[in-house]
Formats: C-alpha cells, sequence, structure tokens
C-alpha cells in the first residue's frame, strides 16, 4: 500500500518515535540515552512532511489522511501550511523576492545572527499566508478546505488532551521535539540556499551529500535535484544528483552539514576565511574569483 518500498525507512522512524513518546510519558522524566534520539528522529519528522506534501506516502487516500494527522502532531503545527509557503512559494521563487522562506528576509549577510533569527522571519512571513490561502480555498473547494482545517482541529484537541493529562510531560516529551522539528527545518532551508545564486539555473541551492545525514533526513541534502524535479520520490534524488553535479558549482557540494554548520557559525565568528561567499554578488560584481563549475566527471556520493 505504499507508493514506494523505500519509505519503509519512513516507518520505521514512525514507529520509533512513537515508541520514545510512549516509553518516555511512562517514565516520566528525562533519559537522556532516549531523548536524543527523540530530538534527531524529530528532524527526521520535518522531513517526513515535507516529502510527504510532495510525494504522499500512501496509495490509500485514507491513510494518508491519518498520516497528516500523525505528521501534523509529532510535527507541532498542521502539514497543509507547507503548500502555500513551500509548494507555491519556494517551489516557484526558489530565493527570489516574494518567496516566504527567502534568506535575504535577515539580509545580505550569513552568520550566526543571522541564522538564528531566520526561523523568526520567515515565520513571520509564512504565517499570515496560510489564513489567506485557507480562506481562498474556502472559496474553491470546500471540500479540500474542510480536509485542511480538520488538520487544525485534530491537533488542538490532541495537544489539549496532552496538557490536561499532564502538561509537564507535554512541554518535555511533545512540545520541546515539536519545536525542534519546526526549526531544524527552518535552518536547514536557510543553508541550503543562502549565499548561493538564486538566479542561476543548477546554483541555486548548496547540497549536503554526505551518507549517515542523508540516511536519517531522507536524502534531503540533495536539495539541487529535489528543485530540478520536486515531486521526484526521495529515494531517487541522490540518481538524479549524480547526473546533474556536473553542472553545479563544486562550492556548493558539502559533504557534511554538521561540519558546515561549525564551520561556517562557530569558527566563522573568529576567522573570515571561513565566511561563505555570496556566489550572486560575486558573479554580478564579475569578480575574478568566483569559483567555476567542474568540468570533469563528480565524485560519488558519500
Amino acid at each position: 500500500m505504499l507508493q514506494y518500498k523505500e519509505d519503509l525507512r519512513t516507518l520505521f522512524f514512525m514507529s520509533a518515535i512513537t515508541t520514545l513518546l510512549v516509553v518516555q510519558w511512562k517514565i516520566g522524566e528525562i533519559q537522556f540515552l532516549l531523548y536524543i534520539p527523540s530530538l534527531i528522529l524529530a528532524v527526521s519528522v520535518s522531513i517526513m512532511v515535507h516529502n510527504h506534501i510532495h510525494v504522499p506516502l500512501w496509495k490509500s487516500k485514507t491513510l494518508n489522511l491519518l498520516t497528516d494527522y500523525w505528521l501534523t502532531f509529532f510535527y507541532g503545527y498542521p502539514i497543509c501550511g507547507w503548500i502555500p509557503t513551500h509548494v507555491m512559494s519556494h517551489h516557484v521563487l526558489n530565493n527570489q523576492d516574494g518567496d516566504t522562506s527567502r534568506t535575504s528576509l535577515v539580509g545580505k549577510k550569513n552568520n550566526l545572527f543571522t541564522l538564528l533569527i531566520y526561523p523568526t522571519a520567515t515565520t513571520r512571513a509564512q504565517l499570515p499566508t496560510h489564513f489567506v490561502f485557507l480562506k481562498k480555498l474556502w472559496a474553491k473547494n470546500r471540500r479540500r478546505c474542510y480536509k485542511y482545517i480538520s488538520q487544525f482541529a485534530v491537533f488542538g484537541g490532541m495537544m489539549l488532551i496532552a496538557l490536561l493529562w499532564d502538561w509537564k510531560k507535554t512541554l518535555l516529551f511533545i512540545f520541546i521535539p515539536q519545536q525542534t522539528a519546526v526549526t531544524t527545518v527552518l535552518f536547514f532551508n536557510y543553508v541550503q540556499h543562502v549565499h548561493a545564486d538564486r538566479d542561476s539555473r543548477w546554483n541555486h541551492t548548496r547540497d549536503f551529500i554526505g551518507r549517515i545525514s542523508n540516511f536519517l533526513l531522507l536524502n534531503n541534502g540533495f536539495h539541487g535535484a529535489h528543485h530540478e524535479r520536486p515531486n521526484l520520490h526521495w529515494s531517487r534524488l541522490p540518481e538524479l544528483h549524480s547526473k546533474i553535479e556536473n553542472q553545479i558549482n563544486p562550492v556548493l557540494i558539502e559533504q557534511s552539514i554538521l561540519w558546515f554548520f561549525f564551520r561556517v557559525y562557530i569558527l566563522g565568528l573568529f576567522f573570515k576565511r571561513f565566511h561563505t561567499q555570496d556566489l550572486r554578488e560575486l558573479r554580478l560584481s564579475g569578480h575574478a574569483t568566483v569559483p567555476q563549475p567542474q568540468t570533469a566527471s563528480g565524485a560519488g556520493v558519500n
């Protein structure tokens, strides 16, 4: 009933984070050997939301609806919000003016400060579009609108039950992982696009091709391939990346996302040589040091 057998990994992650919530709720206090994996899997949840919006998990409409509710609860916000902000805005405008998730919302620099304020800036830009979207949908397709409104109802009801049951456990084991999911995916979007060349056919995004991160994040690191074919299933992205890799400026292909965060946002506080260069600004200025795309066959996915 799955559309793609590779989503058995998605189901495994869903089962794992559900089990972790139940076990931790029963224990009633933080056990770091359980809590840290639950936060890591919370990040995976945000990518599951992204993937499910583009390519629904199931062939069955009923199972997809139930998955909508599950993801909404563990993500911490109705996932229909991704449609106006991500599908209809980001994939259309791709970090251009008007994209509600554009990195320029926090200015032209790329440093720890801009990274940390980006989630707040983009959330302020995105939230109003959710309700405009629902208002327009109410006039055009009320049945679909009811479906999306039901996500708000289910989410609100489940959170209310959890809070009334035990507000402390809800804060520790539900709310904090939810905020981890919501915030981290915005950090990812920022680093994938900041200082890339938004006008370029191939160099508008940054790829992170490490094996471990892409296992946990369901190949979200192959972001350029995803923008090339947004409705391609996540399991097919490495293959597409290998076909277009030679067209991408090598400075935009990173092995490790953790090393990128540490290098740019921690070491970059002390050493300018770890700062990123704005490839669009360099291109427009005709700067001689703009890195050139590789011409030979690129390395395989690591």
